[in-house]
């Protein structure tokens, strides 16, 4: 459920008690017949999620005003405005529709931010009523900071995961230490909701009150809720038969309620296959809110961890264990199952499944687990079986991708064949359809740059501030990063080798770049099993960490799009042992120039006549082009992600409906499409053909090295263009290469005119063809680059520039 719409209903009923805090006086003041309650709240937030004393919530401090109309006459307040302390400037309240008019003040990080928005003193209302006089204006003054020094904390009872458990069929009684105030009473405010924002209990009690009873069957067994324990101090400043104006700082314990209806019931898969050296994790799941597991003797190398019902480690002698489970709450210890888990010897040879065992989503919505073999050839393919309904495997990949509407845990067998090699493996998946599950939704997989600063915050589909999530791992994190449990974030730096298992490339250390690349995008650099805990239960998530593609990546070229053949034509080479994973955009109206293509299309077509297009790019593959990071800026604009075997392939852009204007093709290398990702592919050339004008409409090709010191040949290619059937031409081009600081690394007229340059670039073995082209060679070292191409004295006419990756 929303937070926000739990936090309204709270701060809601909070306001109703306050009315019932106050038997009618009689005043010199006059208040109004349509207005019950004009009101000032500053409140201290806590979270309870433990017997331990509660800790302050992110961003602790709040603030609500405004008032309360007349419960039996829903339009009695027809609008309210405000003034701060201090300040002219009319403020709007907000209505409930039910006759209240309110502000939520948001969230402060400190006292100190809250009183600069919120400045204590007096608060002038201007609230337009039914009854006439339409207008009242009272006022309510709010000073001294005076916040109870005590925190409500709840002693009673059992916590698990995060929350408070209670046999929902018997009556329970909450306890609290004493909270001693001079201030009238009652002060003390104990109040739950249901998961839908519903109040469900509340009582208002004197400030010597240090326990109240919940009556048997109030709530509902199964089910989740948010309870407040609230301190309060008011200051009563005005009150007569009909109004009253009070100020109020108090201090708020948050906590969750799980109900519990009998004892756990265990389910899950019952036969599982782990593999000697490999890391497994095998997860329990019961009902009714366990807060203890426990089992019988595990396989020698494997651990349990009672609390999160969690088996993992790394089995060390082959054999089947028969192994006995149990799970404990407060109505007693769930009857025993039995585990079977099989240890397999490692293979000999061939490939062996590396990826973690366990894995848990959401039922409704995208999910994603990497299998990982290796060492594997290309030709390794994987196949499934148990892939709950909507789920599917890519062979070639290993990527288990979809969504499922199947609730419970879920056993697949995995087996990857290569060649003449066979080896089996297993994999736990579990799916639940309780959104406040801590199920987290990160990428499984990102990618890490060796010596920059890296941060990965783990996220999760709970949004309850009550109900916060606490992070844990097992695993080795790549050398250089470190893991916070409080916050869920790994950070720092990686400080170790670009790929583990493989030396280091020699230009790491300055010498000569390799003659072939050592290293491939997506390289394993480890993993890791995350696991995410509130009062719902415990999820696992397995994250990948990997190696950034190195050499020449993420190549793009500007140019001027026409029509016929000024379209803009890319075209690209693809190397190596493997499939390469790509995303190629086509951009035109975020590039933010008024002579902009404005609704590019984008077409992608392989040297065996195969085509995708696309025009929109959120029309066809939306999510997962969102999950590269770099969906393009506008909605008009083209993106196509696709694994592409070794080969040849050309991306055309052209304007919709005949549209021109300056383009951008964009092609990013996201890694090698592999189940083993150490297997090797690379973008090795890419030329893009267009037409080059004078001014900005040159045509400007882009280019990131990444990793390693790279060699490469830029061309800028015009009059051979002729024997290609282009009779525009660009008889005589110059080149630019630029670095990211705008700095000319080398210029070139006429590729022949350097003599150093001439033999490089004969050596490459694509030397120009025409002597009035322009090329250059260089090793050049990690950075982004740019390629710009122009005509000689300004001419104009279809050329060609090329980034070739030297291997």
């Amino acid at each position: 459920m929303h937070s926000a719409r739990r936090w309204f209903r709270l701060a809601a009923a909070a306001s109703a008690l306050l009315i019932l805090a106050w038997a009618p006086n009689a005043s010199a003041q006059t208040g109004d017949s349509d207005v019950t309650l004009v009101y000032v709240n500053k409140t201290q937030i806590f979270q309870q999620t433990s017997s331990a004393s509660p800790t302050p919530a992110p961003s602790p401090f709040t603030i609500r005003l405004g008032a309360n109309g007349l419960p039996t006459r829903p339009n009695a307040i027809s609008s309210g405005f405000f003034q701060k302390p201090g300040s002219p400037a009319l403020l709007t309240l907000n209505s409930d529709g039910a006759g209240n008019v309110f502000l939520d003040g948001g969230r402060f990080p400190t006292l100190a931010a809250l009183n600069a928005a919120f400045p204590n003193g007096t608060y002038q209302f201007n609230l337009q009523t039914a009854t006439a006089p339409a207008g009242y204006g009272p006022s309510v003054t709010i000073n001294n900071d005076l916040y109870p020094t005590a925190t409500p904390r709840i002693t009673s009872g059992t916590w698990a995961t995060g929350g408070l458990q209670i046999e929902a069929t018997q009556a329970f009684t909450f306890q609290w230490p004493t909270f001693v105030t001079n201030f009238p009473t009652p002060n003390i405010f104990l109040q739950i909701v249901d998961d839908t924002g519903v109040l469900v209990f509340s009582r208002s009690l004197a400030a010597t009150t240090t326990s109240v009873v919940m009556p048997a069957n109030t709530l509902v067994a199964g089910r989740y809720y948010t309870a407040s324990l609230r301190f309060r101090h008011p200051q009563l400043q005005f009150q007569d038969t009909f109004t009253s104006w009070i100020a109020t700082y108090a201090r708020q314990t948050d906590f969750t309620i799980a109900t519990i209806g009998g004892v756990p019931t265990i389910t899950g898969p019952s036969e599982v296959l782990a593999t000697v050296g490999q890391f497994f994790v095998y997860q329990v799941i019961a009902s009714n809110h366990p807060f203890s597991y426990s089992s019988t003797a595990l396989p020698p190398g494997l651990n349990f961890n009672s609390t999160l019902g969690v088996i993992h480690g790394i089995p060390t002698s082959p054999g089947t264990t028969s192994v006995q489970l149990t799970a404990q709450n407060i109505d007693g210890v769930s009857a025993p199952v039995t585990l079977m888990p099989t240890i397999q010897a490692a293979p000999t040879a061939g490939p062996i499944i590396t990826s973690s065992t366990s894995a848990l989503g959401y039922t409704g919505r995208p999910f994603k687990f990497q299998v990982v073999a290796k060492p594997a050839t290309p030709a390794a393919r994987i196949t499934a079986t148990g892939l709950p309904p909507g789920l599917v495997l890519n062979p070639i990949t290993g990527i288990i991708s979809g969504a499922t509407n199947q609730v419970g845990s879920f056993p697949v067998n995995l087996t990857v064949r290569d060649g003449n090699f066979s080896v089996s493996g297993f994999l736990q998946v579990t799916f639940t359809n309780d959104l406040d599950y801590p199920a987290i939704t990160n990428a499984d997989t990102v990618t890490v740059p060796r010596g920059q600063p890296f941060t990965y915050v783990i996220t999760t589909g709970a949004s309850d501030p009550a109900d916060p999530v606490v992070f844990s791992m097992v695993g080795t994190l790549p050398p250089g990063l470190s893991f916070n449990a409080t916050t869920g974030t790994i950070s720092g730096t990686y400080t170790g080798p670009f790929q583990q298992n493989n030396a280091v490339s020699p230009s790491e250390g300055g010498g000569d770049p390799p003659i072939v690349k050592e290293l491939s995008g997506g390289a394993l650099l480890g993993s890791i099993q995350l696991f995410g805990t509130n009062s719902h239960g415990t999820s696992t998530f397995q994250l990948l960490f990997l190696a950034p593609p190195s050499g020449a990546v993420n190549i793009s070229t500007r140019v001027l799009v026409g029509i016929g053949e000024n379209v803009l034509i890319g075209g690209f080479i693809i190397t190596g042992s493997a499939p390469k994973v790509v995303i190629i955009r086509a951009i035109g109206p975020s590039l933010g120039i008024p002579t902009a293509l404005q609704d590019p299309i984008l077409q992608l077509n392989n040297s065996s006549g195969g085509t995708v297009t696309n025009d929109d790019w959120k029309a066809t593959q939306e999510q997962i082009i969102r999950d590269t990071t770099i969906p393009p800026p506008d909605n008009r604009e083209a993106a196509i992600v696709i694994a592409l075997d070794p080969g040849n392939y050309t991306a055309i852009v052209s304007g919709k409906g005949g549209g021109t204007g300056i383009g951008l093709v964009e092609v990013y290398d996201l890694g090698t499409a592999s189940v083993d990702p150490a297997t090797k592919a690379q973008i090795a050339q890419i030329s893009t053909r267009g037409n080059v004008l004078t001014g900005d409409n040159c045509m400007i090709g882009g280019f990131i090295v990444s990793g390693v010191t790279t060699k490469v040949i830029v061309r800028a290619i015009g009059p051979s263009l002729i024997n290609s059937g282009i009779t525009n031409t660009l008889q005589d081009t110059t080149l630019e290469l630029r670095n990211s600081n705008g700095a000319l690394v080398r210029f070139n007229d006429d590729w022949e005119s350097d003599p150093v340059q001439r033999q490089a670039i004969i050596d490459t073995t694509v030397p120009p063809t025409d002597s009035r082209e322009s090329a250059a060679v260089d090793s050049l070292v990690p950075g982004a680059y740019t390629a710009i191409v122009r005509g000689k004295n300004d001419t104009t006419g279809v050329a060609l520039v090329e980034v070739y990756a030297l291997q």
